[in-house]
Formats: structure tokens, sequence, C-alpha cells
């Protein structure tokens, strides 16, 4: 399973993990819903109402535990008696609990002098570092390492933006192999207006695994927008990779670009790459985009270059420069076994699906096992389906 570290965390009702020792800690609570009123019991009490709260805009309640000692929660009139902390920050798909990491292994990073500060805290083993509602000036490269969590208070909500000529990535593993990685619920603005030349510096959104810190496996980045970066929005290179509900906008090269094996992109909208693509696969093996709309991208919607086992579904290439484009590059290997299907490639400035074949070196392989089905391809300005070649041997 990708994200093979999950399984160790087990299952831990709310009620032991409020068993554990937190006197005179603030505790704050991450509901899904605004205005609710939270009151706390101690132990088996259901009388007698020890502290209450009402969660914020955000669904965000802070309260002060007396003592130490077993709590329950009420939130309205219902008992909160078995759900988790990722849970309750209005997510139960991770299936995160925490438990062996327990309460003391998540950190507020309002609470330390960086966020920086508030990963370093955190012992090997790992844990969450929460980034309440507000908007960070990025100073210097966010390093998060293995078996860490990095959750805001939403998209628009909690905002990590770039700094004049900060000319450096914003987010990044922090060693080589880095893995069990969880980024969700926050704006990256890479502020790409102030910053300088891509030739010299890096300048990434998020990066997983590129240039020498090669990450190894189990990614998550879910329900986060990148925008304005003066590089790519999202990079990642490794194993067990997976990109869900995000939006990835006007970065001036690849919004998104992927590299590895076993990587699925769901539902991301990727629009308004000034100069380059919306998703990229590069040099991968099995690979699935799904439910996904690329917009706007200056040379094709979605890219496919030297890679194999790839599904493309259920996704809108509109008013790019190429709807999609598969091609094997200057490459030795095959690009092989892709499939596009349900797809709707509408009002490209070039071709709705183009094939390019590159060959003019006898040792590049070639392209093979496409299948194209149940596509809408319309209003592309030159054709909808175009199998071309530079080679000029046979």
């Amino acid at each position: 399973i990708w994200l093979a570290f999950f399984l160790i965390l087990g299952v831990l009702s709310f009620r032991q993990l409020l068993g554990q020792n937190y006197k005179g800690a603030i505790v704050q609570i991450p509901c899904a819903t605004p205005n609710e009123v939270l009151n706390f019991y101690r132990g088996e009490d259901t009388t007698t109402i020890i502290k209450a709260c009402t969660t914020n805009a955000y669904g965000i309640g802070s309260v002060e535990l007396p003592s130490t000692g077993r709590y329950r929660i009420k939130a309205g009139s219902v008992w909160r008696s078995d759900f988790s902390w990722w849970k309750i920050l209005g997510d139960t798909t991770y299936a995160l609990d925490l438990s062996a990491r327990k309460l003391n292994n998540i950190r507020y990073a309002d609470r330390y002098t960086s966020i920086h500060s508030a990963i370093n805290s955190l012992p090997s083993s790992g844990g969450m570092v929460f980034i309440p509602a507000g908007i960070y000036t990025v100073d210097s490269t966010i390093k998060v390492k293995s078996n860490i969590a990095l959750i805001g208070a939403g998209i628009g909500i909690t905002i990590l933006k770039a700094k004049d000529n900060l000319n450096d990535d914003i987010i990044e593993n922090a060693n080589l192999y880095d893995s069990n990685i969880v980024i969700s619920d926050l704006t990256i603005d890479g502020n790409k207006a102030n910053q300088g030349d891509e030739a010299v510096y890096n300048m990434f959104g998020i990066t997983m695994g590129y240039g020498e810190l090669m990450a190894r496996e189990n990614i998550l980045i879910k329900n986060v927008e990148v925008k304005n970066c003066k590089e790519q929005g999202i990079a990642i290179n490794g194993n067990n990779m997976r990109v869900e509900n995000s939006i990835i906008r006007d970065c001036k090269w690849d919004n998104l670009h992927v590299r590895g094996k076993d990587i699925i992109i769901n539902s991301v909208t990727s629009y308004g790459s000034t100069n380059d693509i919306g998703i990229e696969i590069n040099g991968s093996d099995r690979v699935i985009v799904s439910d996904c709309i690329s917009n706007n991208n200056a040379i094709a919607g979605i890219y496919i270059y030297n890679s194999k086992n790839v599904l493309i579904d259920n996704s809108m290439l509109k008013q790019n420069g190429n709807g999609i484009w598969i091609t094997n590059g200057d490459s030795t290997e095959l690009c092989e076994r892709i499939t596009i299907q349900n797809c709707i490639a509408d009002s490209n400035s070039e071709i709705g699906i183009k094939l390019w074949i590159s060959g003019d070196n006898i040792n590049w392989k070639g392209i093979k096992n496409v299948i194209i089905k149940g596509n809408i391809l319309r209003y592309n300005k030159y054709i909808p389906i175009r199998i071309m070649s530079n080679a000029t041997r046979d």
C-alpha cells in the first residue's frame, strides 16, 4: 500500500487520545464545522462541562485543559467518541490517527518562531505540523522530513508566499530518499514577478525528489493550490506518489511534473502555464490521470514523454497548444501501452491528440500500443489526431 506508514499508526479513539498528559496545554481542535459549540467532559462524567469553546469560521476551536485525565467532547448534541485528529480535520480518507505519535507529536506552527522550527521539533519518528489560517512569508525553503504531515487550514486560508527574491523552492524534501510525506490544505504562492532568473535558481512550489534529493516513496499532496511559480508548480520523483483535489496554475514552466512509478493524479485542475505544460509525465511507469482539467497551457494540456503503462481517463484538455502530446523523445526506451479514453480535447491551438515519434538516431525507440477510445475531439485548429515523426531513416 502506497502510504504504508499509515498502517502502523492504528486506530485510537478520541477518548484515548485525550487520556494522555496535557495539564495546562492548549489543545486546538480543527473540526470540519464552523461556529460549532464543543463541550469537554472529564472521564465518564456526561453532565459536568469542564471546558467549552466555539469553532471559528474555519472550523477550528481552541481550549485549555485544566489537568491530566481523560476527556470526552460533545459537538452540539453529538458525542465525538471515536474520531481521529485526521477526521476532525475534515478528511477521513487519509486514515491517519497518529496514535503511535500521540498528541505531543502534533505541532502548531504559530507557537514556534517558524514553520521550520515546528518541523525540526518533531522526533525522528515524525508527526504532524498544523499551520493555522494566515499568510506566511517564506524566507527560506521549508524542508519536510520523512514521516511528517504538513497540514494547513484550507486552500486560500493558509497561504505560504515566497518573499521577494527568495530565489529558491518553497517546499522540498529535506534528505535523500525521504518517504511518507503528506502536504495538504494550503495555498503556495511562488510570487514569480519578484523572483530572479530561473536559469540560475531553482524556484519550484513543491518539489519532492528532484535534483540531488531524490524521494523514495509514499508522497501525498492533497487539497493544495500552487500558483505563480517562476519554474514548476509541483515536481515529484519517486514511487507511490499521489496528487489529488488540487489546483496548480499560472506557473512559468510545467504546472505539474511527475517522474517515477505508481503515480496517481486525480481531480487536479492545471491551467495557465505560460511557457510549458499543464501536466507532464516524464520517464514514468504505471501512471493514472483521472478526472482532471488542464486548460490554457502554452505547449500541451498533458505531455507524456518516454513513459509506459499510462492511463488518461475522463479529463478535459481545452485551449492549450496541444490537448495531449505523446512522444518517445530522444530516448532508447519505448513509449508504450498508453490509453487515452473518455477525454475531451477542445479548442486547442494545434492538435487534439498528437503522437510525435523521434527516430533519427538508430538507437532511439518509438511509440507502440496506444489506445485512443471514447474521446471527444472538437474545434482543434489543425486536426483531431496526428501521428508525426522527424525520422529520416526506415
